[in-house]
């Protein structure tokens, strides 16, 4: 789930944030894991 294709208005500029990091998070951890399993 890609929290990039929520519509910027929808939310507040701190849940945007919050859902940006969390998106962000989530893509290193799959990198990690991907990493790791090599």
């Amino acid at each position: 789930m890609s929290f990039k294709k929520i519509p910027y208005k929808l939310i507040s500029d701190e849940n945007y944030e919050l859902l940006n990091g969390a998106g962000v998070l989530e893509e290193g951890m799959k990198m990690l894991k991907m990493e790791t399993s090599k």
